[in-house]
């Protein structure tokens, strides 16, 4: 509901065609958003072919809801939405802010100090100018994302905490995961005209089966968002003017499909966040170092994918024109302080907060201990719901 989350809830979102999965306590609080020419005419041709599709839930308005528009079909609405109908987390700041919460900006935290119990009792900060500042608090809550939480912990060094603050399990900055993935570009022979609605709203998931044994679980979602800016370019490099250049404009952004695939990845403990020993940001503070390797068990995975999307050519009188099989990035960073039971082995138990600390909270991805194929930002938030009903309870 804080989200505002638009969706079908009658839908097997594991993409198997079943039953209504996973089983929804209540409904969404919006419905789908409307299907566009492209997405129904992709859903028709490939339901033909037994494939099953899924309408992703999305953080977008169908309806007028806290103060945000309807959406309206514009297709750039990554990462801000031009008309602000999509969610992000400036409006929970802004709600913080009318709420007493004070935001300060240029100010970026470099130390967190304990004492000898374990309780953090103050963070650092420096501002653009070099100077240093100090906080203090009951309880704190590090919500840096994934790889800023570890180097923030990391550079902590303490007396009591020689290792980092939060790092007794030498966990931290590891188990570093996203859902890295793979495209292809395909060629209609009809026009399907990309570029109306949501950047994704259509995917193909295989989530679960016994090839997930081998193999990673992923899911093929169509990318609506024609590059006409680099169509363009790449026209007028070869010398193409005038009209003919607007008539292959209008054939690339009708024909052509965009689809990428999200992968599972497994924790590794040897994927990991550091912190550099040669290169420092302006403020004197090292930059992040990271190493970063998948394993066969994505790449398994990548082959199975592109079995699918080379049945998804032959379903919709395509050609692949372009493949990139190396390693993209999906921006889904999760792991590097990971949640379990074990203070020997995980950063942080079940209500995110760090083992070796009673007042330290960590909020976001970094969290995970896994990472399917799927964007992590409603576990996030849930998560971070937890949190807050915790803090709430204890203070």
């Amino acid at each position: 509901m804080e989200l505002g989350v638009s969706g079908t809830d009658d839908q097997d979102e594991s993409g198997a065609g079943g039953s209504p999965s996973p089983a929804r306590a209540a409904p969404y609080p919006m419905k789908q958003v409307p299907l566009t020419y492209m997405f129904r005419t992709l859903a028709e041709k490939l339901s033909a072919g037994g494939y099953n599709p899924v309408w992703e839930p999305h953080g977008r308005a169908t309806r007028p809801y806290n103060q945000r528009p309807v959406c309206a079909g514009n297709n750039n609405c990554n990462p801000v939405c031009p008309i602000g109908a999509k969610y992000d987390g400036s409006m929970h700041c802004d709600i913080a802010e009318s709420r007493g919460a004070v935001i300060m900006p240029n100010a970026v935290v470099y130390k967190l100090e304990d004492d000898d119990t374990g309780r953090i009792q103050a963070l650092w900060f420096k501002r653009p100018d070099g100077s240093e500042h100090k906080v203090t608090a009951r309880v704190f809550v590090v919500a840096a994302h994934t790889i800023e939480t570890p180097k923030l912990l990391l550079m902590s060094k303490t007396r009591h905490s020689p290792n980092g603050i939060a790092n007794s399990s030498d966990m931290v900055g590891r188990n570093l995961m996203d859902t890295t993935g793979i495209s292809v570009t395909m060629k209609t022979r009809d026009p399907v005209w990309p570029g109306q609605g949501p950047t994704e709203l259509l995917v193909f998931n295989k989530r679960e089966g016994d090839f997930r044994r081998n193999a990673a679980q992923y899911k093929i979602k169509v990318r609506n968002t024609p590059p006409v800016s680099q169509y363009a370019a790449t026209l007028l490099e070869q010398g193409v003017l005038g009209t003919e250049l607007d008539r292959r404009i209008q054939e690339l952004s009708a024909h052509t499909l965009a689809w990428a695939v999200d992968f599972e990845v497994l924790p590794n403990p040897a994927n990991r966040v550091t912190l550099s020993t040669t290169k420092f940001d302006a403020l004197g503070l090292p930059v992040p170092s990271l190493y970063y390797d998948l394993d066969d068990y994505w790449h398994a995975g990548t082959e199975l994918a592109m079995q699918d999307l080379n049945r998804f050519s032959q379903l919709l009188d395509a050609e692949i024109i372009k493949k990139n099989m190396k390693f993209e990035n999906r921006q889904h960073p999760s792991g590097t302080t990971i949640m379990g039971d074990n203070p020997r082995d995980s950063v942080v138990n079940r209500d995110c907060r760090a083992h070796d600390h009673p007042n330290l909270y960590i909020a976001g991805t970094s969290v995970m201990s896994a990472s399917t194929c799927m964007n992590p930002t409603l576990t996030a938030a849930a998560l971070s719901i937890r949190i807050a009903e915790k803090i709430q309870r204890e203070v």
